[in-house]
């Protein structure tokens, strides 16, 4: 799966803890199709991470310790809405079903295993569609009534693909 979502950070290293949406999204909303298979709902980012001797398996091993205790999330569009961000990010909210619990688990697991880091928002379930405002908006007026299950989530390293580990959730 390719994360070239990402590329404006390119040079920021970092840790992404994301869910992707199944194929049976892009086969309902055929209309979204030039947003590639990049759809996501990013479940925690950690900064500047410098991947020092042991940082990763630590990482790994407190998110494998909290998705063995966790059991699939359900999810379920809930509406539209605009990030307060530079671009207005266009994003389709997302109601995550005890998600705010496995946010919690997650970072308290890393930070008891790992280290405390800065976090610039707590868990905001949402899809991000549109980043770049000079480009047509996503057409979206059909997007909605969707739900899903996350049964797995992945973790990626310093934005590089080769670095992707996947856990499913198995509580």
């Amino acid at each position: 799966m390719s994360l070239n979502w990402y590329e404006k950070f390119a040079n920021k290293k970092g840790v992404f803890i994301a869910a992707w949406l199944p194929s049976s999204f892009y086969k309902r909303y055929k209309h979204m199709n030039d947003l590639n298979d990049n759809l996501h709902m990013t479940i925690l980012y950690i900064e500047d991470f410098a991947d020092q001797e042991g940082d990763r398996n630590q990482i790994l091993k407190a998110i494998e310790k909290v998705t063995k205790d966790t059991a699939p999330v359900k999810c379920e569009i809930a509406e539209l809405g605009i990030m307060n961000d530079s671009d207005n990010t266009m994003v389709v909210n997302v109601n995550v079903t005890d998600g705010a619990a496995f946010y919690a688990n997650l970072v308290e697991a890393i930070e008891k295993d790992w280290r405390e880091f800065k976090r610039e928002y707590d868990f905001l379930p949402h899809i991000s569609l549109k980043y770049d405002n000079n480009r047509e908006t996503v057409k979206c007026d059909e997007l909605k009534d969707f739900s899903w299950t996350i049964n797995k989530i992945s973790a990626t390293f310093n934005r590089d693909d080769e670095s992707q580990e996947w856990f499913k959730l198995m509580g």
